[in-house]
């Protein structure tokens, strides 16, 4: 390889990895409230199959479920 080729490829490189973090930082923290919103209603979801799985519902899973919608509410308005 001569010093022109592996100048241009260092170049190349530093400006692809200029991008990269140039698009992650401006999508960040869209995608981290994404995540977080898909999580909290995952949560939720898992706390009203476990309720209902059993057929019976006690305050403990009344407790969580509520629980986990105030998050996921929370969560939605950020």
């Amino acid at each position: 390889m001569e010093l022109n080729q592996i100048i241009a490829w260092a170049g190349s490189l530093i400006v692809g990895i200029g991008v990269v973090w140039k698009v992650i930082s401006k999508f960040s923290g869209k995608a981290r409230r994404y995540f977080s919103i898909a999580k909290n209603s995952l949560d939720l979801l898992t706390a009203v199959l476990d309720a209902v799985e059993d057929q019976k519902i006690d305050e403990v899973e009344v407790a969580t479920i509520r629980k986990e919608a105030n998050e996921l509410i929370t969560s939605l308005k950020k």
